[in-house]
């Protein structure tokens, strides 16, 4: 009896008496049903297996963008701290000092400078905060740990940390 999977044929499932004589049209279709039985389950072991493999790689190309993502975050962060807020951080002092050396219409004109550039740098330290939080430096595991201990030092009491399982 021919084994297949679905129309294909993987295999031949043979079968004989030792007495030789033929076998019944009944002992026929039932060897035909073990063949179909046997036939699904190979296909349905065929395609959990092409499951776990399209999941392993879905696992693996997600792990790529979430690195990549991070990567990406890490990258805009410096960018904005090394330029940006430098360059801000620059323009404060100098409005700061133009406040010091002018009076009148000219020390406030810089002394609203110097404003607006301290409140430009803090928008760039809120947006590199958010684009990579400081807490997260050392992981989610440390970063909530602290956050517990922190949460339960402004309640009075402490509050318990249990990681079941691993990181």
């Amino acid at each position: 009896v021919v084994l297949r999977i679905g129309a294909r044929p993987i295999g031949v499932l043979l079968a004989a008496s030792d007495k030789g004589i033929a076998f019944e049209d009944s002992e026929v279709y039932f060897l035909q049903a073990i063949t179909n039985v046997l036939g699904s389950f190979l296909e349905r072991m065929r395609a959990e297996d092409l499951l776990k493999a399209v999941d392993a790689d879905r696992s693996r190309l997600l792990g790529r963008i979430l690195t990549a993502q991070e990567e990406e975050r890490a990258h805009v962060s410096r960018e904005l701290h090394d330029d940006l807020a430098q360059v801000l951080t620059g323009m404060s002092l100098f409005a700061a000092s133009l406040e010091l050396a002018t009076s009148g219409e000219e020390q406030e004109t810089a002394r609203r400078i110097g404003s607006m550039a301290t409140e430009g740098a803090e928008a760039i330290r809120r947006l590199i905060f958010d684009l990579r939080p400081l807490e997260l430096e050392d992981g989610l595991v440390d970063a909530t740990h602290r956050y517990t201990e922190a949460a339960g030092e402004r309640r009075g009491r402490p509050i318990d940390f249990v990681l079941l399982g691993e990181p």
